[in-house]
């Protein structure tokens, strides 16, 4: 999942340092059983503990990158750092979920979404991309390689902006072997949000947005 540009640019990966990683609790979830054979990716979990809804599969985002600021970082020798804008098209992602949701990361498990070959049916083909882009980054193990930021609305795009990011405390359960329960510390605001990697300048957002007005 994670981007590579084919040649250094060392600027890029401290541009999301400032921006925080998740908080780790010690303590490990007991309860339902997670099905280890799901694909890898971020699932959400309803925020009732009663429901017996499976749990739902964020769908990966590619926005449109653009740095911001290299001449202004390069005249002051670096004292002014760069900033990397990503945009995603829409105000608001397709995926809402309730305040008070947790989520499952789902790291390594059952890799779905193959190679295509030119005799391969193009839908198909398109849909195993699409899926590979829902995964987590093979080169990623734990919910302390990403970070959830909320993303700001602008002119019918949500805009994650390294120089003003808004990142939301979370705690981390370990439910069992590559599985992780990611849960915010508080209610979350209504907005749009993303789970993206944190020490990297990545495109690829696993977007959702909250509606209505959080509870305490």
């Amino acid at each position: 999942m994670a981007m590579r540009t084919g040649r250094p640019q060392g600027w890029l990966a401290t541009l999301t340092l400032s921006v925080g990683v998740l908080t780790v609790s010690g303590s490990v979830l007991h309860g339902r059983a997670d099905d280890p054979k799901r694909p890898s990716g971020i699932y959400v979990e309803s925020a009732d503990s009663g429901s017996k809804d499976e749990p739902k599969r964020l769908e990966g985002t590619m926005g449109q990158m653009n740095p911001e600021g290299l001449g202004a970082s390069m005249a002051t020798m670096g004292f002014k750092k760069p900033k990397l804008v990503t945009k995603m098209a829409g105000d608001k992602s397709t995926t809402r979920v309730p305040p008070q949701s947790s989520f499952l990361f789902v790291f390594g498990a059952k890799m779905a979404g193959r190679g295509s070959s030119p005799n391969d049916d193009p839908m198909a083909a398109m849909a195993g991309m699409k899926d590979q882009m829902n995964q987590l980054s093979p080169q990623t193990t734990s919910p302390k390689d990403y970070v959830l930021v909320e993303l700001t609305v602008a002119d019918g795009e949500r805009v994650y902006n390294t120089g003003n990011a808004k990142p939301v405390k979370c705690k981390v359960e370990n439910v069992e072997s590559k599985v992780f329960r990611v849960k915010p510390e508080a209610a979350l605001p209504p907005g749009e949000y993303g789970f993206t990697l944190a020490q990297q300048a990545a495109g690829l957002f696993y977007d959702f947005g909250v509606d209505g007005t959080a509870t305490k």
